[in-house]
């Protein structure tokens, strides 16, 4: 790890890891997410969507970049693919491995995740918000998709009216050139789709929204992407 990475590493963990660590504690997926159940059902949705349409027939394996407790480790198995998982959290990946003692795992940032796991879906979502070298986690995200896979990546929405920025200044938030500025380093944009935040009253909208792909509007961006 370079000087400039282990310093950003630190800076990180020095904030996200204590609270990470403690929401591994909670009941339920949602809970153990450090944004609660805001949007969490919606992202899932969205994700599921996004496989149905674009994951290779042939895909036989993931790595989930910041798997947390195996939040999505059931739709993997759904797929029927061998599930990596990292996360700097020692306690995310202990839930984890309780959960899915199938699945093998890193309790570590992604650069120290073997080179040689290379998998058809590489995914990482919620991550982008709570990563100082971002630049970093995209490259290594990268070299660890096959030729012929797809990697799926979340972020933010800078220009949503949901004040996240205010609740917790530490997220990072994207507008979506900004994001695209990022990615396109090492990857090239098949699709992406806003996720929007679906309280209760307002799941009626839910159709709307989402042919109308509204800006400002949405809580963030998912990406579909293949290596370049």
């Amino acid at each position: 790890m370079s000087r400039k990475a282990k310093e950003n590493s630190d800076k990180l963990e020095s904030y996200w890891l204590p609270k990470f660590e403690q929401s591994a504690q909670e009941s339920d997926d949602a809970a153990r997410n450090i944004g609660r159940s805001f949007g969490h059902e919606e992202r899932r949705i969205v994700f599921e969507e996004l496989l149905n349409q674009y994951l290779p027939n042939s895909a036989s394996s993931v790595l989930d970049v910041g798997c947390g407790t195996g939040t999505y480790f059931d739709l993997y198995e759904k797929y029927g693919l061998l599930i990596n998982g990292a996360d700097y959290s020692q306690a995310q990946i202990g839930v984890a491995r309780d959960r899915f003692p199938k699945a093998k795992l890193y309790a570590c940032l992604l650069e120290d995740v073997p080179e040689t796991t290379v998998t058809d879906l590489v995914v990482s979502i919620g991550v982008t918000q709570v990563v100082s070298d971002l630049d970093s986690l995209l490259k290594h995200a990268a070299q660890r998709l096959s030729s012929e896979g797809i990697a799926v990546i979340s972020c933010l929405n800078k220009g949503s009216i949901w004040p996240g920025g205010i609740t917790d200044p530490h997220l990072r938030f994207f507008t979506l050139n900004e994001i695209r500025g990022y990615l396109s380093k090492y990857f090239e944009e098949i699709t992406f789709r806003r996720f929007y935040p679906m309280p209760g009253p307002f799941i009626v909208m839910r159709a709307m929204l989402y042919k109308m792909q509204i800006p400002l509007l949405n809580h963030g961006f998912m990406f579909v992407l293949k290596k370049k």
